[in-house]
């Protein structure tokens, strides 16, 4: 009845508002998600030989692979980055084996810095002088030894005599004499002294040492 009374007023009938579909939700793309890099301050890098063109780069923290085309990579290495286009990077190491590793464990070395390591090895290392070898000194001049009295003919004083004549000799006792012709029959033989002293002396003064 209101309804008839309403299209009388109003030449028309009321729509009662219609509920709005919902729209499609998206569908989502499955993303690998980045791991979060460990907290470990990497060991300093050690030039890597050969890498003067190459894009290379630093591990920040460990990664352990936990997929086929992964590869695990640790603190403080060095590694050549082969795609960096995308979140996981694909990566060479010094072993060979390749694989894709997380973007955030990773540094980009500077290529200056590459080059200027890659250059340190390349150069030639320039051989150590040798020290001069001092000669050796000369060997001192062998000092000849006193002559020696003839064999036989060493005697010592067996007590003083002190000289009468020129051609004599003062004996001290203890003293050594060399005599040159101790002959058993004479009286008085030739000697000399230590000092180079040389006269006669008594036979019976001296004796064989």
């Amino acid at each position: 009845m209101a309804e008839a009374a309403q299209i009388r007023e109003t030449g028309s009938p009321t729509v009662a508002p219609s509920s709005p579909t919902p729209a499609a939700a998206p569908t989502s793309v499955p993303v690998t998600p980045l791991p979060i890099a460990a907290p470990k301050s990497p060991a300093t890098p050690a030039p890597v030989e050969g890498a003067g063109s190459r894009v290379m780069a630093t591990v920040k923290g460990d990664f352990n692979a936990s997929k086929g085309n992964q590869v695990s990579v640790k603190a403080g290495e060095i590694v050549e980055v082969l795609d960096d286009t995308k979140k996981w990077w694909i990566v060479l190491k010094n072993d060979g084996s390749k694989g894709k590793a997380p973007s955030n464990f990773l540094k980009l070395i500077p290529a200056a810095v590459v080059q200027a390591h890659a250059a340190k090895l390349a150069s030639p290392v320039a051989s150590p002088t040798p020290a001069a070898v001092a000669a050796p000194a000369p060997a001192p001049a062998p000092v000849p030894a006193p002559a020696s009295a003839p064999a036989g003919n060493v005697y010592v004083a067996v007590a003083d005599f002190a000289a009468s004549k020129a051609s004599q000799l003062t004996l001290a006792r203890g003293e050594i004499l060399t005599i040159a012709d101790p002959t058993p029959n004479k009286n008085w033989w030739m000697a000399k002294n230590d000092r180079g002293e040389e006269g006669k002396v008594a036979s019976n003064y001296v004796k064989l040492q």
